[in-house]
């Protein structure tokens, strides 16, 4: 019963073959990160903010707004490219291009991280394992051994 009301639930990408959302995974995480163009960016972080809903998105959102700051202000303080100066620091420029050109970097590394995390619970070791297993069995068996410990080391990490 319990089987049956957890495949209920699960729809979508969690049904098909592993091949198909594999690629699927893969093509929106390599659009996300080759493109930048911001519309696509907030497109794609909005895509895969909706995937498993509000709640699921929320428990990122105050790490992705972190993320989004620290890389704004990293790409303020490192380039000073733009015409439209803000303000001066020691003799360097802030540029209001710097501080959109890292709000869209932030945004991407956003949208990537939450893809990452989307292939992370659809693709499974067990998954992976089936699927890179018939050419690759090496590859395929180093992968889903690397992911079995990533639940490992955050159960440690609570428990400490």
């Amino acid at each position: 019963m319990v089987l049956r009301n957890k495949l209920l639930t699960r729809r979508g990408l969690y049904l098909i073959h592993p091949w198909p959302a594999f690629f699927y995974l893969i093509i929106a995480l390599v659009l996300t990160m080759c493109s930048v163009n911001p519309l696509l960016i907030l497109s794609s972080l909005i895509a895969a903010s909706l995937f498993d809903g509000i709640k699921s998105f929320a428990k990122y959102l105050p790490w992705l707004l972190l993320v989004i700051v620290i890389t704004t202000i990293g790409n303020m303080i490192i380039s000073h490219n733009g015409m439209h100066v803000l303000f001066y620091v020691n003799d360097n420029r802030i540029t209001i291009e710097a501080a959109l050109y890292g709000v869209v970097f932030g945004l991407m590394f956003s949208a990537a991280f939450l893809w990452c995390d989307i292939m992370h619970r659809i693709i499974s070791g067990e998954k992976l394992t089936y699927m890179f297993g018939s050419f690759a069995p090496n590859l395929g068996l180093i992968i889903a051994m690397t992911l079995h410990y990533i639940p490992l080391l955050r159960q440690r990490y609570k428990a400490a």
